[in-house]
């Protein structure tokens, strides 16, 4: 052990259960948590009941598609179609789509716009729907940057708020 952590020389199997197991992650719970970052969902209170929370997590999750800061559709002149996601979905690649798609690739795409589909609505879903057909092969995507700039006023920091004593 290194550092509280198994180290490489022990197999996966001598790891405690904790590390050793890890449960499916829910994808929606990315849109549900706030880091205090731009790019992170908005803040709410989500109930303790399983059922509500179910319908509140679908509802976090169709606000954050429909946000267009978040996930951009469009159609270019020559009648392409753009699509743009936050690199929140680049981050959690795997709770999206699973671990069998390779990052990157024209699959793992289509694979994620998949799953948006699920929440959007309205025309942008025309567009979504219209950029996997085929593959996806005839469409553009792209990631949005993520926004790590804090959530809150840009306050001046000043020395009198917090100064080292050493």
């Amino acid at each position: 052990m290194r550092r509280g952590l198994p180290s490489s020389a022990h197999p996966p199997s001598s790891w405690p259960p904790p590390l050793r197991y890890t449960r499916e992650v829910d994808p929606r719970i990315h849109m549900a948590l706030n880091c205090g970052a731009r790019g992170c969902p908005a803040v709410s209170v989500y109930s303790s009941e399983e059922a509500s929370l179910d319908a509140e997590l679908d509802q976090a999750v169709a606000a954050f598609v429909a946000d267009d800061g978040n996930v951009r559709v469009s159609r270019s002149s020559g009648g392409r179609v753009e699509v743009a996601c936050t690199e929140l979905f680049k981050m959690y690649l795997s709770d999206f789509i699973g671990t069998g798609v390779k990052p990157g690739s024209r699959q793992s795409w289509v694979a994620i716009v998949e799953w948006i589909l699920r929440y959007a609505q309205g025309p942008k879903r025309e567009l979504l729907t219209a950029s996997i057909a085929q593959g996806g092969e005839k469409a553009k995507f792209e990631w949005l940057p993520y926004d790590w700039r804090t959530n809150g006023p840009d306050l001046p920091q000043k020395g009198e708020i917090w100064t080292p004593t050493w």
